[in-house]
């Protein structure tokens, strides 16, 4: 009576092995890009929740300069922001809590009367136009600061 002799029982400890050294080479490299990428993601989710929020200051901002109760004189106001009861800041605030409270700021600046080239002619019939920045930014996990600019141009659409 003979034997078959067999050869696949040793090649599973070989193989485990191999496996065992090829994941202890590429494991430290893999972990070295994970904090670079997680910073990235980070990054762009701070990108996103500026662009969302100046977005919806700008949405609030050209919603009230075609509003009765508002309209678009009040954008040259001195306290067109900062007013106590009226301001922007105000009526955003619920909107920018959530933003604010994972480090967005924002600033609004109303840009003068031009025309429809940017320009300051003095004429009341041509001079409708302002340009309205808002102006967003944050630090990253390194401590570096960002920006991200927004404008629209805004104009009384009921004039």
């Amino acid at each position: 009576m003979t034997r078959g002799v067999r050869t696949s029982g040793g090649y599973a400890l070989v193989e485990a092995v191999l496996v065992v050294l090829v994941v202890s080479m590429t494991v430290p490299i893999t972990m070295r890009a994970l904090p670079a990428s997680g910073h990235s993601a980070r990054q762009a989710a701070m990108v996103d929740r500026a662009a969302t929020l100046g977005g919806a200051v700008l949405e609030a901002v050209l919603a009230a300069a075609n509003s009765p109760a508002i309209g678009f004189d009040a954008l040259g106001a001195v306290d067109y922001t900062d007013n106590a009861e009226t301001g922007l800041f105000v009526r955003l605030a619920d909107v920018a809590a959530p933003y604010q409270d994972v480090g967005l700021t924002y600033v609004v600046e109303v840009g003068s009367l031009t025309d429809a080239q940017g320009n300051t002619t003095g004429e009341a019939t041509t001079d409708v136009y302002r340009v309205v920045t808002v102006r967003l930014t944050w630090a990253d996990a390194r401590g570096r600061s960002h920006e991200l600019p927004m404008s629209s141009i805004v104009t009384d659409l009921a004039g």
